[in-house]
């Protein structure tokens, strides 16, 4: 729709919005541009934070205190940038955005219920790190507010831009022996830490769902110098779902995950570290799986309300503790994490939320090419899918993650990138004729 030529400050309609979308502003039409940047910084910023936590040793309460207002201050200028929708159609909210809601009131209520009980005697400590946890819902509510009306594709391919090149250069900085933080044993994260391996999953699959082919490579190699088994697992997993469920491409895909294959098998040695992994994983007995069982045990002392946030290490204090028991600092498992620390209500609140991002995600990447952005849009829905459902490694709905803004940020991406397409659908269908009363 094009922009007629008015006098004074008359509404205009975003060029970006859908088919008929009833958005109105009084701004001119650049300022809508602006959300753009904001995103980027609400889902990438958070990757600054353990550099200059680890590299400058600032410290780190005061990093987090200048991100989450930095986040205040992007998800209310994203508010005001994109068009406002017009008063006469009122805006519903998405399934997704229900469900999300329900899941954070869910968390909200145990950990008050855990307050209220007195279960912990870190009461104080437990509140300040939950309502810190539910400030990351910002990218979430930001992302699906300015998706519903404006293309994400430029917020989300400069996110995977900066992504990949914090990743490579905190990951081949430990590698070319430029800086030593936590590689071993043919390993290598640098500064950004092991989590830098499930972020540069996002730009990988999303690289090539939309074709850039060198840069998915770049973010494969960094992955691979990881030798990280469970972000390469979520790897091959939303390229499935990328082959299964998306529209257009799917022998593209089918194709490309079996050169991937044979080149990872046969040609690379950069594999050879992430093979002998895969090759040793026991799933009877690891630290892993031993972590998860002393979460289902915190479980069960308090199935309905769970212990609060970071129960794991609340119980288990002493790294000397942890160690003799053989389990990680913190829980890996987000459904385990979700079941100790919140109970049944906030574990069931989260499990409505990533089925209703099924079916969100799923049914854009059916219609994904109806869609002006829609190979973009298949690699986000089939990366989120594979974080939501086959993550048991991860940590990102913790204090401080990076992973998580891009998770919740992507989510918000599915959740208003559905609506609008189903608004617009709505617009184009043709008015359905009444039938003549009879008589």
């Amino acid at each position: 729709m094009q922009q007629r030529a008015t006098g004074g400050a008359q509404p205009t309609v975003d060029q970006d919005a859908f088919p008929g979308a009833h958005t109105i502003s009084q701004r001119p039409m650049t300022a809508f541009f602006s959300w753009t940047p904001l995103g980027v910084i609400l889902l990438a910023s958070a990757m600054v934070s353990p550099m200059l936590v680890t590299v400058y040793g600032i410290d780190r309460t005061a990093v987090l205190a200048l991100q989450y207002f930095i986040w205040a201050i992007a998800t209310y200028l994203i508010l005001t940038a994109v068009p406002r929708r017009d008063p006469r159609f009122p805006e519903m909210p998405s399934r997704m955005s229900r469900f999300f809601f329900l899941f954070l009131v869910a968390f909200s209520l145990s950990t008050v219920a855990v307050w209220i009980n007195g279960n912990r005697s870190d009461l104080n400590a437990m509140l300040a790190q939950s309502a810190a946890l539910l400030f990351m819902a910002l990218p979430f509510f930001a992302m699906e507010r300015a998706s519903r009306t404006v293309r994400i594709d430029r917020a989300v391919l400069w996110t995977c831009h900066i992504t990949l090149g914090l990743g490579l250069y905190s990951i081949l900085g430990d590698f070319l022996g430029l800086a030593h933080f936590e590689s071993f044993g043919g390993r290598y994260f640098g500064s950004l830490g092991d989590s830098i391996a499930w972020a540069l999953t996002l730009p990988l699959i999303v690289y090539f769902s939309t074709g850039r082919m060198p840069l998915a490579a770049l973010a494969g190699v960094g992955l691979a110098l990881t030798a990280s088994r469970a972000p390469v697992l979520i790897s091959v997993g939303a390229l499935i779902l990328l082959m299964f469920f998306s529209r257009g491409r799917r022998f593209h895909y089918a194709a490309m995950i079996l050169a991937l294959s044979i080149v990872g098998l046969f040609q690379g040695e950069l594999y050879t570290t992430l093979a002998d992994r895969f090759a040793t994983t026991t799933f009877t007995s690891n630290d892993r799986t031993t972590t998860a069982a002393l979460g289902i045990k915190i479980f069960l002392q308090s199935p309905l309300f769970g212990s609060g946030y970071n129960s794991l290490t609340h119980f288990y204090p002493t790294s000397a503790h942890r160690m003799s028991l053989g389990i990680l600092p913190s829980q890996t498992s987000t459904a385990v994490q979700m079941l100790s620390d919140g109970g049944v209500i906030t574990f069931l609140a989260y499990f409505c939320f990533v089925v209703a991002a099924t079916i969100a995600g799923i049914g854009l990447m059916r219609n994904s090419q109806r869609q002006a952005e829609g190979g973009l849009i298949n690699g986000i829905a089939a990366w989120l899918l594979a974080m939501l459902w086959l993550n048991q490694s991860a940590l990102w709905f913790v204090v401080g993650s990076y992973v998580g803004p891009l998770v919740l940020g992507m989510a918000g991406v599915i959740a208003g990138s559905r609506t609008r397409f189903q608004s617009a659908q709505a617009l184009a269908a043709p008015p359905r004729r009444s039938r003549p009363a009879l008589g």
